[in-house]
């Protein structure tokens, strides 16, 4: 998978053990040294992989480890070390924001507007845009629906506001402003909304507070996390509504909405985001939904001017919005929730499909890994990769290509690329904030605070940073010393610095 991981799924195929994946250095070891991996480690060091880094500290693999090399064979600085038992990703690289046709000439006309462009932030804007268009209108050859959650996280003043602005003022110009909300007070609120138009997309900032139901013993929050879960999931089916729910406009009571198509766009500040999270916030299954972009730091101001939307922008909003043949023009216009639409269906090549079910396999791999250890967050997260993979490229075939979509290997690929390193920016995130008790909480704030100062700093930065007194910080110094995680010593001048093993 990726060139990374080999997966044997035969039982007849020793030395190797049946589902179970395997690093390319563990394929090595086993077939070239019969499972020693220090004679291994060896005989590839004499090769010229790698290097001896510290003699106390042995030999330094990262010479051939995938995750540190470059293009053809070049190598590049490994991140700064951290506690995490999870790699740092990093940032997404810049390539995985172009997506071909609508996505990204919208993303360029928001940009051009933005007075500090912010180019994540307008990917996360252009394909909400696209997942609410194609709601109640476009499917899969497999019946998946394209609604998609996203968030965007990014500091005050990063740019986040003019994204926004830019879907209200396209869909008032298309025709169909009512369709995009900007807040909901209560999941009945959220459900009630659904009933009168059911295709919304929801542009929420702060949206935190969702995550932070735990914390806060927040029941509305509570309720609407759970609305949330139920409309992802029913987008091509029937949603039941409350009993006491009922149509304003005729007074007639609605019992279901047939296929409601909720995207929501939501924004936070990181620091406020990942410490709303908790265990339970990360196995309830609404994070794992999620497409989390952060959107990096404040870019420089632009001579922002304002500019109509490009009659191109308009023209693939009216074809995509157009119903399929023999559906209910009438019934779509209005919104009415209780008659099935007739949607188009997105093709997809044979080699399409194919990478389409290996990446689902391969997240089924990283399942079965995280199982095996009994890492619930990281099984929540990778249950749910496969189905984002199957959105993102049908989203990507239909921004390439309104009249006739279908799914390509290229397109399965970015998709498969961006829900990965999501994924594995998500895992290492939550490990360094979420916490198991207060003394967890101290440990992870004190080895963040660590990583922040490049794996280095003295005691009274640290001391000042924790905001802990003097003696539980001593404890907590003794007991991450003990456990062998960090290191002090004593400077010149008498200070003492303390570092990550």
């Amino acid at each position: 998978y990726d060139g990374k991981v080999f997966y044997v799924f035969s039982s007849n195929a020793a030395p190797f053990e049946p589902n179970k994946g395997y690093s390319a250095f563990q394929v090595y070891a086993l077939l070239e040294h019969g499972g020693d991996f220090s004679a291994a480690a060896n005989a590839l060091l004499k090769k010229g992989f790698g290097k001896v880094a510290d003699p106390m500290r042995g030999v330094d693999l990262s010479g051939f480890n995938p995750a540190v090399g470059g293009e053809k064979g070049a190598v590049r600085d490994a991140p700064p070390e951290t506690r995490s038992e999870y790699e740092d990703p990093g940032v997404v690289p810049p390539e995985l924001f172009d997506v071909p046709g609508f996505v990204s000439d919208y993303m360029e006309h928001i940009l051009r507007v933005s007075p500090y462009p912010n180019r994540p932030m307008a990917f996360c804007a252009a394909l909400a845009m696209l997942s609410h268009l194609a709601g109640r209108r476009f499917k899969s050859v497999h019946g998946t629906r394209l609604n998609i959650y996203l968030l965007g996280l990014g500091n005050s003043g990063v740019g986040k506001e003019r994204p926004r602005i830019c879907n209200i003022d396209l869909a008032a110009e298309s025709g169909f402003g009512n369709e995009i909300g900007d807040s909901f007070a209560s999941g009945e609120g959220l459900e009630d909304s659904l009933a009168f138009r059911p295709a919304m997309l929801y542009q929420v900032d702060e949206v935190d507070n969702l995550f932070n139901i735990v914390k806060l013993k927040d029941a509305r929050a509570a309720q609407i996390n759970a609305m949330l879960l139920k409309f992802f999931s029913e987008s091509g089916t029937f949603h039941r509504m409350r009993a006491k729910a009922y149509d304003s406009r005729n007074a007639n009571p609605v019992s279901v909405i047939c296929e409601p198509h909720l995207v929501l766009l939501g924004t936070a500040t990181p620091r406020f985001f990942y410490q709303s999270m908790t265990e339970r916030s990360l196995e309830n299954g609404l994070l794992a939904r999620c497409l989390v972009v952060e959107l990096g730091e404040r870019g420089m101001m632009n001579d922002a001017f304002e500019e109509d939307i490009p009659p191109g922008i308009l023209d693939f909003v009216r074809r995509v919005r157009e119903p399929a043949e023999g559906g209910n023009i009438a019934g779509l216009a209005a919104g009415s929730s209780t008659l099935r639409p007739v949607l188009k269906v997105i093709g997809e090549s044979d080699e399409a499909r194919k990478r389409l079910n290996e990446y689902r396999q391969a997240a089924d791999v990283k399942y079965s890994e995280a199982e095996s250890k009994s890492k619930f967050d990281a099984m929540a997260l990778w249950a749910r990769a496969g189905e984002k993979v199957a959105k993102l490229s049908c989203l990507h075939a239909l921004s390439e290509d309104p009249e006739d979509p279908s799914v390509t290997v290229e397109g399965v690929e970015w998709a498969g690329r961006l829900v990965d390193h999501l994924t594995r920016r998500m895992l290492y995130m939550t490990s360094l904030y979420v916490f198991d008790g207060e003394f967890d909480e101290r440990v992870k704030k004190f080895m963040r605070i660590l990583a922040d100062k490049h794996n280095r700093a003295s005691r009274s930065v640290l001391l000042k940073n924790t905001h802990l007194d003097a003696k539980d910080f001593d404890s907590l110094v003794k007991t991450l010393q003990q456990t062998g995680q960090i290191r002090s010593e004593i400077t010149p001048s008498g200070g003492e610095v303390f570092s990550l093993v």
